[in-house]
C-alpha cells in the first residue's frame, strides 16, 4: 500500500485550513512640496517658485493619497504658468517632497534636496514660451521606514498625467496665461522580513497527527485481514 497516497488527502486538507498571510497593506496620507535653492535671480516661497517678481511661475500642489500596497500614488501636481512677456532667462530650483502618513499613523518621509529642476522663460515655439525641465539630475533614492515587522519603502516614479500616463521630461507652455501640468507619482511598497514557515498551533498539530495515525492504522488492519 502506498502510504504517501493515503496520507496525501489528509495532508492537503490540513494545509488548506492553515492561515494564509497576505502581503497587502493599506496606506493613507498627504503630500506637500516646497522649493529651495533658487538660482538665476529667481525666488521661492514654500510651494511657489517665481521669477521676475511674478508669483506662480511654477507651483507644486500636494494632495492626499490612499490605497493598498504595493501600488502607485499621485503625490501632487507641478504646474508651469506662462506669465507672458518677460526677459528671457534660465532658472534652477530644488523640489523637496514631504509625505505625512495617517496609516501607518505618525510616520513620515522626506525627500530633501531630492529633485533638481530647471525652467526657462522666453523662447519656445511662439517666441514667448516657457519651458520646464523635469528629472534634471535624476530622481532621489528611495526612502523607507519600519512599523513593527513591516518595512515600507517609497520611491519616485516620475512625472505623469493624472491617469499615470507618461509625460515628457520637458514640457512647454507657449500661450501667455496658459498652464502646463504634470503629476508626481511614486510607488509605496510594504514587505515583511524574510518569512519563517509558520509553526502549526498545538491543536492543529494534534489534529493532523490523529488523522494521519488513523489512516495508517486503517491500512494495517486491512492488510491484516487480507
Amino acid at each position: 500500500m502506498n502510504y504517501r497516497r493515503v496520507l496525501g488527502l489528509p495532508l492537503l486538507v490540513a494545509c488548506s485550513i492553515l492561515p494564509v498571510y497576505a502581503d497587502i497593506q493599506p496606506v493613507a496620507g498627504t503630500a506637500a512640496g516646497t522649493f529651495t535653492n533658487p538660482t538665476g535671480g529667481s525666488t521661492v516661497d514654500a510651494n511657489k517658485w517665481t521669477y521676475d517678481g511674478q508669483a506662480g511661475f511654477v507651483t507644486f500642489n500636494g494632495v492626499s493619497f490612499s490605497g493598498s500596497t504595493p501600488g502607485s500614488f499621485d503625490f501632487g501636481s507641478i504646474v508651469l504658468t506662462n506669465q507672458g512677456t518677460r526677459p528671457e532667462g534660465t532658472f534652477g530650483a530644488t523640489l523637496n517632497l514631504h509625505l505625512d502618513f495617517t496609516n501607518p499613523d505618525g510616520q513620515s518621509v522626506d525627500f530633501e534636496d531630492g529633485l533638481q529642476i530647471v525652467a526657462q522663460s522666453g523662447g519656445g515655439n511662439s517666441g514667448h514660451g516657457d519651458q520646464l525641465w523635469l528629472n534634471f539630475q535624476g530622481y532621489p533614492d528611495p526612502q523607507s521606514f519600519t512599523v513593527g515587522s513591516e518595512i515600507y519603502a517609497v520611491t519616485y516614479d516620475g512625472f505623469f498625467d493624472s491617469d499615470h500616463n507618461p509625460v515628457t521630461d520637458l514640457f512647454v507652455e507657449n500661450n501667455p496665461g496658459g498652464t502646463a501640468t504634470a503629476h508626481l507619482w511614486g510607488t509605496i511598497t510594504s514587505v515583511d522580513p524574510p518569512a519563517v514557515a509558520p509553526v502549526p498551533e498545538p491543536g492543529s498539530a494534534v489534529l493532523l497527527l490523529t488523522v494521519a495515525a488513523g489512516c495508517i492504522m486503517g491500512v494495517r488492519r486491512k492488510r491484516a485481514r487480507a
